[in-house]
């Protein structure tokens, strides 16, 4: 994947390289047609004209590709790490004295340092960590700095009691969460015909049944949620297919939304597993430079 456009780069830039030798050949060649001298010699400007444009095109080229690389290098690195895994590490850091220059700030969406369009928690400690972990999960913009990572604010939202719910044509879940731990588990299963053989129903048919199919799951899944909006949470979590916004438009104020690497759910460990995956956080560990311009934007 060419994330920073690099190879697009370089291939343009032997592009040029290429135009310029044939220029220089053009060039070459003026020398030998004195007869043609004045039509030459206006020739031979514009050529000397293009050589200089493209040279410096060139030289434009390779400066941001340098900056790319450099940015590469300099700026982050992104990983997807799940809930618990997270919540162990930031809980940690909240325990453990730093230094006094420690910053913690929280951005939400509309003001994250990264545009990830998620909420970002940015930590920072000269001699030690410099990242910034993003979240679906809504937060207020705060700043803290003291001699550790301020990072209780965060942790109370993933131990918040959650609504969490999996839309899947043929298998979905909702369940409960509470301190991360499942409190209640639902899985709504129904036959749903997957892909159209040769054969039997036509085409068209064929997708009119499955439509059928999905809208009743749909049916069930909404069913089982009306019982679960009576339970009480504090947060709402959907994810999974399409099909998912009639759900989500059931649910009063606001509704995040995540992804998660969990398919169907067949049973209730499913459930939990689409919850560790969707509530995981994104971990951006920075470069010297880029850490300390968002240090300087946050406290200028």
């Amino acid at each position: 994947m060419d994330l920073f456009g690099k190879k697009e780069l370089k291939r343009r830039i032997k592009e040029l390289e290429k135009k310029i030798e044939e220029l220089e050949k053009y060039r070459k060649r003026w020398e030998k047609e004195k007869k043609r001298y004045k039509k030459a010699v206006t020739e031979k400007q514009e050529a000397e004209k293009k050589i200089n444009r493209m040279e410096d095109r060139i030289a434009t080229l390779k400066d941001r590709l340098e900056s790319r690389q450099r940015e590469n290098s300099e700026s982050y690195e992104r990983e997807k790490i799940g809930v618990s895994r997270a919540y162990r590490y930031l809980k940690n850091l909240s325990k453990t004295e730093i230094g006094k220059n420690t910053l913690t700030s929280y951005k939400p969406p509309k003001k994250g340092l990264l545009k990830s369009g998620m909420s970002e928690i940015f930590l920072h400690e000269p001699l030690t960590i410099k990242s910034v972990f993003m979240t679906p999960l809504i937060l207020e913009e705060q700043e803290f700095i003291s001699d550790r990572f301020v990072t209780e604010h965060f942790l109370k939202k993933l131990d918040s009691r959650t609504l969490f719910v999996h839309f899947s044509a043929g298998g979905s879940g909702i369940g409960i969460f509470e301190n991360r731990e499942p409190f209640e588990l639902s899985v709504i299963r129904s036959d749903i015909k997957s892909k159209h053989k040769k054969g039997g129903y036509s085409q068209k048919r064929f997708e009119r049944l499955r439509e059928q199919q999905i809208e009743s799951h749909r049916d069930k899944v909404e069913e089982k949620m009306d019982l679960y909006l009576k339970k009480g949470f504090e947060q709402a979590v959907i994810t999974g297919s399409e099909g998912k916004k009639s759900l989500k438009d059931k649910i009063d104020g606001d509704v995040v939304e995540v992804k998660t690497r969990q398919g169907n759910i067949v049973e209730k460990d499913d459930i939990v597993d689409s919850f560790e995956s969707g509530m995981g956080l994104y971990h951006v560990r920075l470069g010297k430079e880029r850490a300390e311009d968002m240090m300087s934007e946050i406290l200028e």
